[in-house]
């Protein structure tokens, strides 16, 4: 499996009649649980081009200001998505972990869809909505579970050091 730049990632999906590309992010727990099932996919099938590029979980890439569904956070950028190109267009795309039974029926799906069909487009248009609501409602969660957790710490070692000072 490659790793792939921005210009490999668009040459890739210009010249590979079908493609799959995984954008991972570093100190990312989700990713490196993931990347042993993207790993035996591409095993599982020698015919598909499979890649990965590295995003900045920060800030948008050219890759993800591209093929992320439109009006989406590109700055609220969750990962790991995996994408599915068909002759050099995007056919489908998954934001979060997936099983291996779960990617590999993904990309069949993907295989199968034309971009050009309207009521497919439609529907994964729908789909990208509702995942992407659900990553932002998630995101604010865990924001919200890590400022509690802080609080909570910063609270423990005052009551610690006010028990030390005693």
């Amino acid at each position: 499996m490659l790793e792939l730049t921005e210009l490999m990632a668009k040459n890739l999906i210009e010249n590979a009649p079908i493609c799959v590309i995984k954008a991972y992010a570093d100190n990312c727990p989700a990713c490196e649980n993931y990347a042993p099932v993207f790993a035996e996919a591409s095993q599982a099938l020698p015919e598909i081009q499979f890649g990965k590029i590295k995003v900045a979980r920060t800030a948008p890439t050219d890759f993800t200001r591209t093929y992320m569904q439109a009006g989406s956070d590109v700055n609220g950028i969750g990962t790991p998505m995996t994408f599915v190109f068909k002759n050099g267009a995007l056919a489908y795309r998954y934001y979060g972990i997936l099983t291996l039974a779960e990617l590999m029926t993904f990309i069949s799906i993907g295989k199968t869809i034309s971009p050009d069909d309207e009521v497919k487009a439609a529907r994964i248009a729908e789909i990208d909505a509702m995942v992407g609501r659900s990553m932002r409602e998630t995101n604010e969660k865990i924001q919200a579970l890590q400022a509690a957790h802080t609080q909570v710490i910063r609270e423990a070692e005052a009551e610690i050091n006010r028990i030390k000072g005693a």
